[in-house]
């Protein structure tokens, strides 16, 4: 079974450098440090096969934001750190990069403030943009897919809520799973995802399926954790452990 690394993200105050980020390996031993002076790291994500580290950096210091993806090479980062980066693709000025997940295909799945991007190698290509629609949530930490929850308009005065699983090598391919009521939070674990309600919260998986429904009698839901098989429910005065 191949284990993921340890990826130990660092700010060191009082220096020069922005960020510092440090990898360690499954024996705790460091692999390389990479230093930025000029940008923050936003996010980082390892590819399944241990090879790559993707960092999201943001250039804050100009009049516009600068949003960078890296994609490093983890073994000739040990050799060299400067010769070590395969791939940079610098985003539209203004776009702020939000998160970066590596899917089971290793494509880099990349969210921004206005779209979600795929990259993969020196491609990079736009698979949603939220300004197309309205939408209220959206998650890129599913295995293959990701999710959008978008508020459709149904009339001049109607509207519903849709919940789109995304696969992001075909971005027609869809699984949708209406809403009656507005969600309040998105939760995701590997193929499954919880839509917090209020006082009713959704377990649905990445077919669109519900798995299960879980309804509070007295309080709302404030928060959710998640496993592959237990969930545990938040509440203002109780936690509630529910099988999935």
């Amino acid at each position: 079974m191949l284990i993921k690394m340890v990826l130990y993200l660092l700010l060191y105050l009082g220096t020069s450098y922005k960020s510092v980020v440090q990898t360690i390996d499954s024996g705790g031993n460091e692999l390389f440090k990479k230093y930025l002076s000029m940008a923050n790291v936003i996010d980082t994500s390892i590819s399944n096969d241990n090879k790559y580290l993707a960092m999201a950096e943001a250039n804050f210091s100009g009049i516009l934001i600068q949003s960078t993806v890296e994609i490093i090479s983890i073994e000739e980062a040990q050799i060299n750190s400067s010769e070590s980066i395969k791939y940079t693709h610098m985003a539209e000025a203004s776009d702020l990069i939000i998160d970066i997940e590596y899917n089971n295909r290793d494509e880099l799945i990349c969210m921004y403030d206005n779209h979600i991007d795929s990259l993969n190698g020196d491609q990079n290509t736009e698979l949603v943009n939220f300004n197309n629609e309205e939408v209220l949530f959206a998650d890129i930490s599913f295995t293959s897919n990701f999710v959008e929850v978008v508020k459709k308009p149904e009339g001049v005065l109607n509207s519903y809520i849709e919940i789109q699983i995304i696969d992001s090598s075909n971005t027609q391919s869809k699984n949708i799973y209406e809403l009656e009521d507005t969600p309040r939070q998105l939760y995701t674990y590997g193929n499954m995802f919880a839509v917090n309600l209020g006082m009713n919260v959704l377990f649905i998986n990445h077919n669109g399926w519900l798995v299960k429904k879980y309804q509070s009698n007295q309080e709302e839901v404030q928060n959710i954790v998640m496993s592959e098989e237990i969930a545990g429910i938040i509440s203002k005065n109780k936690v509630k452990i529910i099988s999935l």
